[in-house]
């Protein structure tokens, strides 16, 4: 069958009619929520767009990757979702949902991640279908849409208005060729600075008080820690034990290790690591009020686990004006880039906007994100 795109109507109209005297018979594409049922077929489709998926090496299969992203715990909402045409699924959105802390309420927010047009549909206008299904329901539920703007061309028009925040990427390359190239486009005397700081001794890796350690799981004491925390920025989303025993769940998640600052029996902050290929990353972070001062033994652990790892350097991401940002900094991270992170999907005939995007739009509103919190895996 050949089928064309009706753009002046947005609908699929069937062409093959030479041989069997068939009129033109249209097939109305169909937005609606995944079931557990479309897992298989949603695999093929993202597959089929992306060429290779999941972007980062599994020990696993991809089908129980997928199954465990679209999985999170039974407290979360999911809303993934796909468009259907006939009896074949031409296009997927999954999404990253959590819960998030915004100053004393809390709201559901979903990500975007894993946009796919299966191929035999690009060019159907099918992603903007999505977006406008999606920010319809999300609408009406009051639920925060949250997503980092897309570089993939078919669907680069959702990067369109919407509220944004600039993230920060920060790096830190082990090789000291790469370390000195990343340092010195800030500048001779931020070089000097960054290569003093490397060639200290021990680099400061005791904390002031207790010790670190790599944890199994989370625990009541990370659970403590995220209490004494979750006020501590305007917005943050949740990371209690049961959110992040799923989110870095081995091996549906990689190889993760959770680096804790203990001082007995407390937990003061932790780090999560993980090795993709040959590049390290810090994930996720928390620390409790008033301990950052000592924060930086807890990420220079954090380097070393991931040279011993044989990773080629570390990365982090931070919001524009986040408190960990000179932490970074001082231990030897340089400013390698920055992307944009949206909140909302505004419908472009309409304007309309979700609820509270002027609060998130407000240069003075404080956030902690990071990697965990987006489809970055």
């Amino acid at each position: 069958m050949i089928r064309r795109p009706d753009r002046q109507r947005g609908r699929m109209v069937d062409s093959n009619r030479e041989t069997r005297g068939v009129v033109d018979s249209v097939v109305e594409p169909v937005y609606r929520m995944s079931r557990p049922s479309d897992e298989a077929e949603l695999l093929d489709v993202i597959q089929a767009a992306y060429g290779t998926w999941p972007a980062f090496p599994l020990a696993i299969p991809a089908i129980e990757h997928l199954h465990w992203k679209m999985n999170p715990p039974a407290e979360t909402a999911v809303q993934h979702s796909v468009i259907q045409v006939g009896d074949r699924i031409a296009a997927a959105q999954l999404r990253w949902v959590s819960r998030w802390q915004v100053q004393d309420e809390v709201r559901l927010a979903e990500a975007g991640a894993d946009l796919a047009v299966h191929p035999d549909f690009q060019g159907h206008g099918f992603s903007r279908l999505i977006r406008t299904g999606d920010h319809r329901r999300l609408i009406a539920g009051g639920i925060s849409g949250v997503a980092m703007q897309s570089k993939a061309p078919e669907v680069r028009h959702m990067n369109q208005g919407k509220v944004g925040r600039e993230m920060t990427t920060w790096t830190y390359p082990f090789r000291m060729r790469p370390y000195i190239g990343a340092h010195r486009r800030h500048g001779p005397r931020q070089l000097a600075r960054a290569l003093w700081r490397r060639s200290r001794p021990q680099r400061g890796r005791i904390p002031p008080v207790g010790r670190i350690e790599v944890l199994e799981r989370f625990d009541e004491r990370t659970d403590a820690l995220w209490e004494a925390s979750r006020r501590s920025f305007d917005v943050i989303p949740f990371r209690d034990s049961i959110y992040l025993n799923w989110r870095f769940q081995r091996p549906f998640s990689g190889e993760p290790e959770i680096l804790c600052w203990l001082d007995g029996d407390r937990a003061l902050a932790y780090a999560v690591v993980r090795r993709s290929g040959e590049h390290g990353y810090l994930m996720d972070w928390l620390w409790r009020p008033g301990t950052i001062a000592g924060l930086g033994a807890l990420v220079e652990a954090c380097i070393e686990h991931l040279r011993d790892a044989g990773a080629s350097d570390a990365t982090c991401w931070v919001p524009k004006g986040h408190p960990g940002a000179p932490l970074l900094e001082a231990t030897g991270f340089a400013r390698t880039g920055t992307q944009t992170m949206e909140f909302g999907n505004r419908q472009e005939e309409s304007g309309e906007r979700l609820n509270a995007l002027d609060f998130y739009d407000d240069p003075s509103t404080s956030f902690h994100l990071t990697m965990s919190d987006f489809d970055y895996v």
